[in-house]
């Protein structure tokens, strides 16, 4: 197959789309599964806690893109449909520049505000670094936040063409690499600035793997900075700080409450939250994998196959549902089980935050399908709502109850932002969309629910080896997983088959 052919929405870029971010997120499973012992083994908890903390900063400062990444999927994907690779070039090229302008701005504040930053986040120090090596440690992260800001939006061409697999794969290879140079930093005493140099081969790799991806498959849209003029570089920003805004959501939840928990608890309380909220976002991960490349799918076919965009909304957003509902009962019945044999220790913060966390993310799934559509074609203002209720409620709930109740608040908080922002969200939509598509979810939801119960009632999740815990995890995965399917009306067959003709 040529090239060209493996570009734009079909049934083999697709298949190639979801089954690397699958392995991707597999990938990352395992890096954290044996970098996070590593980290408490050897440098302790509190060091683990002030790295989610500063990592932290890499997640928040990457909205500095204001959406544009986002912004310039739907319109590379758009002049993709269109056959227009003129408009194509010329969306990479200006996106691009813009964002260079933005990588410097983040560059120079992100240095000058390092003292600031150190003060507030950490009132009581940064573990046993002296206030200049505190700061350096943080410049060195705002470069390289402000060399991924760059590289991400040119790469986001690949997003564009349905080639998100290029990108994944490439942070996947990264990963591994910034996985082993952490470990062996660690092993030789390096602390905290191990995983700096982790973050920073990761990146190295990713980049390095995802230019020869440019190159390979899309060679006519090199990496170019240009001139920005007229006011074309305007209407892109506007566009994508709408975007922006359902981005920032997603990082209240869980950046900005590390921040928050750092300053009025502590590096220890981040250790647990970090755990348990990760493990649900590596949930989150897996249920969004059959929808994520929906966003490219829509703004590329919205006006010439109508009929194929909702037959992909539906199938697409069934298996979500199902795959949210799998993943997410599964962490709030295996959570205890899994801390205690994974740390070789009790965490109780850990369960705590996975268990409340999941509710958040799971009210946050329900919009997913819709919320891509929305993007797709052209609501940003709808999204934009959504996502500001959601964050005003979040963070204004999750800073008052940290002060109120402490580890917990930002837990209860997330809950009620996601809650309130699903709800705007729907009543945005729902005269844009038929009044089932809005309750889609529910069948998975009962079913998440009951199972969920059911199992903690039965003891599934009381296990005290890895072989049980496996053999429990496959039970549960065998019994819920085609109950979820059924009630969903997720065609596995038809997409297992190679003829299928939904995507063709």
């Amino acid at each position: 197959m040529s090239t060209v052919e493996l570009r734009g929405t079909n049934r083999r870029t697709l298949a190639m789309t979801i089954r690397s971010a699958g392995v991707a997120t597999v990938i990352q499973y395992a890096s954290y599964l044996l970098v996070a012992p590593v980290v408490f083994a050897t440098a302790g908890s509190a060091t683990f806690g002030a790295w989610a903390t500063v990592s932290s900063i890499l997640a928040v400062g990457a909205l500095a893109d204001a959406g544009l990444r986002l912004e310039l999927s739907r319109r590379v994907a758009d002049a993709a449909g269109a056959s227009d690779p003129e408009r194509l070039r010329r969306t990479v090229h200006e996106g691009t520049s813009v964002l260079a302008w933005v990588a410097l701005g983040v560059l120079v504040v992100g240095c000058l505000a390092a003292p600031l930053i150190r003060v507030f986040a950490f009132p009581s120090g940064l573990l046993h670094l002296s206030g200049g090596e505190a700061d350096l440690l943080l410049r060195a992260t705002f470069v390289l936040l402000a060399v991924s800001l760059l590289t991400d939006g040119y790469f986001a061409v690949l997003r564009g063409i349905q080639r998100a697999d290029v990108e994944t794969n490439s942070r996947s290879l990264g990963l591994v690499a910034g996985v082993l140079v952490s470990i062996g930093g660690l092993e030789l005493g390096w602390g905290i600035w191990a995983l700096l140099a982790g973050a920073a081969a990761m990146d190295a790799v990713s980049i390095a793997m995802q230019a020869l991806g440019v190159r390979r498959v899309i060679p006519e849209v090199p990496f170019r900075l240009v001139s920005l003029r007229g006011t074309a570089w305007r209407n892109l920003l506007g566009f994508s700080s709408l975007a922006l805004l359902s981005q920032l959501s997603d990082v209240v939840d869980s950046q900005w409450d590390k921040i928050v928990l750092s300053r009025y608890v502590g590096s220890n309380a981040v250790a647990g939250f970090q755990i348990g909220t990760t493990l649900v976002l590596q949930a989150k991960a897996l249920a969004l994998l059959p929808v994520a490349p929906l966003l490219v799918a829509i703004a590329e076919l919205r006006f010439r196959d109508r009929e194929r965009v909702a037959a992909l909304m539906r199938l697409l957003s069934s298996a979500t549902f199902a795959m949210a509902a799998l993943t997410l009962s599964g962490v709030v019945v295996f959570a205890p089980a899994f801390f205690r044999i994974w740390l070789v220790q009790s965490l109780p913060t850990a369960v705590v935050s996975a268990r409340l966390f999941t509710v958040a993310i799971a009210l946050n799934l329900l919009a997913a399908p819709l919320a891509y559509r929305a993007l797709a074609e052209g609501r940003h203002r709808l999204t934009a709502i959504a996502a500001m209720t959601n964050i005003v409620v979040n963070a204004g709930a999750s800073f008052a109850l940290t002060l109120l109740i402490g580890f917990k608040g930002p837990l209860y908080g997330s809950i009620v932002g996601n809650a309130c922002g699903t709800i705007v969200f729907m009543a945005l939509m729902a005269p844009h969309v038929d009044l089932h598509e809005l309750f889609r979810a529910w069948r998975a939801v009962v079913v998440g629910v009951a199972a969920s119960c059911l199992a903690l009632a039965v003891g599934a999740g009381e296990v005290e080896s890895w072989v049980g815990l496996a053999g429990a995890a496959a039970v549960f995965v065998a019994v819920v997983g085609p109950i979820l399917c059924w009630v969903e009306r997720v065609p596995v067959r038809d997409l297992l088959r190679r003829d299928v003709e939904l995507l063709d």
